[in-house]
């Protein structure tokens, strides 16, 4: 609702649609970029294998999808999956954190059809993953 506020305040033409990520009303190879901001560490890990399927089947040939999210375990990385991952699953809500850490997100990319392009190292705790959809 903000967002659509502000939208109509700077007289810009944008559509907003609210939906399950891992069911999206879109037709297919829709978008040109996709980007998922803090959100893996928020769901399941069989519902990201769907939203990564589901992301895959909106971009076009040739697209981009951006994950900004924890860290993953990974080959020695520090990070979320170390006690801190732990406490903070345990203490502050996150039942689903240390899935994604541990699900290896990038074989999971790799075996829906992207082909990874790079990590972005965002420090101690985060990471970005850029994928492309093959043109």
């Amino acid at each position: 609702r903000y967002s659509h506020y502000r939208a109509i305040q700077q007289n810009l033409d944008i559509d907003f649609a609210q939906m399950a990520a891992e069911d999206l009303n879109f037709p297919n190879e829709h978008f040109d970029l996709v980007a998922a901001h803090i959100l893996f560490h928020e769901i399941p890990v069989p519902v990201i294998k769907k939203v990564i399927a589901e992301v895959y089947r909106v971009l076009r040939p040739g697209g981009i999808f951006v994950i900004w999210d924890f860290r993953t375990a990974a080959d020695g990385k520090p990070g979320y999956h170390s006690i801190l991952g732990l406490m903070d699953a345990a203490d502050n809500g996150e039942p689903y954190a240390l899935g994604f850490v541990n699900c290896g997100v990038e074989e999971i990319l790799k075996n829906s059809g992207f082909e990874l392009r790079d990590n972005h190292d965002g420090g101690l705790f985060m990471e970005g993953r850029f994928a492309d959809k093959p043109a």
